[in-house]
């Protein structure tokens, strides 16, 4: 992860803004991690608050993760998953930081605060060792969780990971 400091995605906004951009997308693969690389620390929800103090005539911000979601009208209903799997096993395997109960706890959980809340998600098919039954666990984790849109990868290779040994 390699985060960018609030003053910087501050000026960056603030441009767009000027410019007429309507809405901005904060995404990575974990935003959940953002600010643990720089020099004071400061946390999504901190930069999320900032930034929606500073820049005011921002129309709408959205995240690929949760915080603020909830009280905030300008933060879009809509929230990207980075589920991979449905499948406690295999999501070990892939040394994800979440399980199936956690990821239904919490699309119900956001779901109470914000009843018109949508969720994507992404998923890999085919990863070493998922059979069929497994496979079928995440079927139903979209089903369960009420997924509207899906981004679905097969299984690929990657040099120098532990799957690929």
């Amino acid at each position: 992860n390699q985060s960018v400091p609030i003053n910087s995605i501050i000026e960056q906004i603030r441009i767009f803004a000027e410019n007429g951009y309507q809405e901005v997308v904060f995404t990575g693969v974990d935003i959940t991690d953002f600010g643990t690389d720089l020099f004071a620390k400061p946390s999504l929800g901190s930069m999320i608050r900032r930034v929606l103090k500073d820049i005011p005539e921002l129309k709408r911000l959205r995240l690929s993760s949760i915080d603020l979601i909830a009280n905030e009208s300008r933060l879009m209903p809509h929230l990207h998953l980075s589920l991979q799997s449905g499948n406690n096993l295999i999501l070990k395997r892939m040394k994800r930081r979440h399980n199936r109960e956690q990821v239904i706890e919490f699309c119900h959980k956001m779901k109470s605060l914000r009843p018109n809340i949508a969720f994507g998600a992404d998923i890999i098919a085919g990863f070493p060792t998922e059979t069929d039954e497994m496979f079928q666990d995440t079927v139903d984790l979209l089903k369960k969780t009420n997924i509207v849109y899906l981004h679905a990868f097969p299984y690929s290779e990657r040099k120098n990971t532990p799957a690929a040994r």
